[in-house]
């Protein structure tokens, strides 16, 4: 068997030099598997970190779907809030036409009116009792049409109103800004 010197120049036989080297493999060896061994724990660690933070980003995508089907509800409470405004629009619009039409009947029947005064004054210079109670009863009878007819005006806008009110406070509930254009 060869022998060799180490650093002082003592010879080494080569049985001595194998188990130097197996005693520091081992040691090696032993080394690796300790940092393997906390390497591995080091690992399960983060891996059971991941997994939590997986399962809060799944509790998070979950609140966000029931966040998106509430705005998808509000959507369509939106929706039905307009087709009503829509409703509310077209109803005004037949007022209005009811309005013109009735404002349009009056002036005729105050020209009739007028015609026949006039009809009758030029037939008598002067009016009789009755004639002027006749015209009187007509245009109590015109007034009060005309004072519920305004009424009925009066309450649509309060309804309009009101309806407006629950539109914006449900609007403020839901975190949507309307405007009052």
């Amino acid at each position: 068997m060869p022998e060799t010197s180490n650093q002082n120049n003592n010879q080494i036989d080569s049985r001595e030099l194998v188990k130097i080297f197996n005693d520091r493999f081992d040691k090696m060896e032993q080394n690796y598997q300790e940092m393997k061994k906390d390497s591995d724990a080091q690992f399960a660690k983060i891996d059971d970190r991941f997994d939590k933070m997986d399962a809060r980003f799944d509790k998070m995508d979950a609140r966000f779907a029931k966040i998106d089907d509430r705005f998808a509800k509000i959507d369509d409470r939106f929706a039905k809030i307009d087709d009503r405004f829509a409703k509310i629009d077209d109803r005004f619009d037949k007022v209005d036409q009811t309005y013109c039409e009735l404002v349009e009947f009056l002036s005729g029947q105050f020209d009739k009116m007028n015609a026949k005064i006039d009809t009758k004054a030029d037939k008598a210079d002067t009016a009789t009792k009755e004639d002027i109670n006749l015209a009187l009863n007509r245009m109590a009878m015109i007034n009060a049409k005309t004072d519920d007819y305004r009424a009925e005006q009066i309450n649509m806008q309060r309804q309009v109103d009101k309806h407006e009110k629950w539109h914006f406070q449900v609007a403020e509930k839901a975190g949507v800004k309307l405007s009052s254009d």
